[in-house]
């Protein structure tokens, strides 16, 4: 449905009342086929909610998989983007595991861009 309503000209960071867009709606219900659509219609991945909370710090607080964080990086999310609390998306991740998780997937990416 998602895929039809952009395709008719639909913004894809259109937001609720409570300035959730779909993408924040996709990072909820661990979305994975929504989040692939709203990123290949250029959904801005740094808009943030009423909470101020951008779509990397609801992948923290719902401990997401580390592909939803791949995937929301190398769209351009702003790992240093700090919540209403002053608090950045891996601050608030609730695990090690998940924190260690996440951390090769940064490595991962920043060794990919120095080698070029």
């Amino acid at each position: 449905m998602a895929r039809l309503l952009l395709e008719h000209g639909a913004d894809v960071n259109a937001a609720n009342t409570a300035t959730a867009t779909p993408l924040h709606h996709a990072m909820r219900r661990y979305d994975l086929e929504l989040m692939d659509v709203l990123l290949a219609h250029g959904v801005d991945v740094n808009q943030r909610n009423r909470f101020g909370d951008t779509p990397l710090h609801q992948a923290a607080r719902l401990a997401l998989l580390p592909i939803m964080w791949q995937k929301l990086l190398e769209h351009g999310a702003d790992l240093t983007a700090e919540d209403r609390g002053g608090q950045t998306p891996m601050e608030l991740i609730p695990n090690n595991v998940l924190r260690a998780s996440v951390a090769e997937v940064v490595a991962s990416m920043t060794k990919k861009e120095k080698e070029g």
